[in-house]
């Protein structure tokens, strides 16, 4: 199957994943708003309001890590099964296994647009000025998205030929999220350490968000381009173990 055509049936598949889960909710589309919109309102309460975190602007600060992070976790977490949820199509006809995950990475993609929307209506609203910067943010968005979709792909490989894997991703993710930076700034860490702290892709990328957004600066386009990189070195990785496994996965997946 060409690289075009598979796209194509990613991008199909995908819209109708879309309009199937609206559609069995009673608030249907606006569910993709709502629930972020929950996740980061009960992190503020708790940090905000009851331990007494932040200061002013904290709001902002908040929000501009638990978005991209939100679409992180989403992603790994619903891509990494991607392969095992889709044994019974493979059992049925043959289509290249890199289709499963690519179809989550897209629904959650198309998902993320939406609340990246809403975050920036708010930072609007809200007082902060707007500049050239923000433009930025689209190649940030990118760069996310490039390192996210072969990052999946490897994963959801993993746990199709190792299943432990499944309990070992959900405490990593948390791990992660809790040395992302969210909930602090990259001031408060020794200068000693922040050099092992961006090693952390997230970590980097959120706060190159936080670059463009709160203080109008432009992103570290060297950074960007190293986790380029590192996803191109990954996706070729990929690609070699889909090829070499193509059939391999299907009787793993349903054994």
């Amino acid at each position: 199957m060409e690289t075009q055509q598979l796209l194509s049936i990613v991008w199909e598949k995908s819209k109708l994943n879309l309009k199937s889960e609206a559609a069995i909710n009673y608030l249907s589309y606006t569910w993709w708003i709502i629930e972020p919109v929950i996740h980061m309102l009960c992190y503020y309460l708790v940090f905000e309001l009851l331990l007494n975190r932040g200061g002013p602007g904290f709001v902002y600060f908040l929000l501009t890590g638990l978005v991209p992070w939100l679409w992180f976790a989403k992603t790994i977490n619903q891509g990494s099964n991607s392969l095992i949820g889709g044994s019974n199509l493979m059992g049925q006809i043959f289509i290249p296994k890199l289709f499963f995950p690519l179809v989550f990475v897209t629904q959650c993609s198309v998902k993320q647009i939406m609340v990246f929307s809403i975050l920036l209506v708010f930072l609007q609203v809200s007082g902060l000025t707007i500049s050239i910067h923000w433009l930025a943010g689209i190649a940030v968005m990118a760069v996310q998205l490039l390192f996210m979709i072969p990052l999946v792909c490897m994963l959801a490989v993993a746990v199709a030929f190792i299943r432990d894997l499944n309990f070992v991703i959900p405490t990593l993710m948390q791990f992660l999220f809790f040395c992302c930076g969210i909930f602090f700034s990259i001031d408060s860490i020794s200068t000693s350490y922040r050099d092992l702290f961006f090693i952390n892709p997230m970590a980097g990328l959120i706060h190159q968000y936080r670059e463009i957004l709160l203080n109008n600066a432009w992103p570290d386009w060297m950074y960007l381009l190293k986790i380029l990189i590192g996803s191109a070195l990954l996706w070729v990785a990929v690609l070699y173990v889909y090829k070499k496994h193509e059939y391999t996965i299907t009787r793993v997946v349903q054994e």
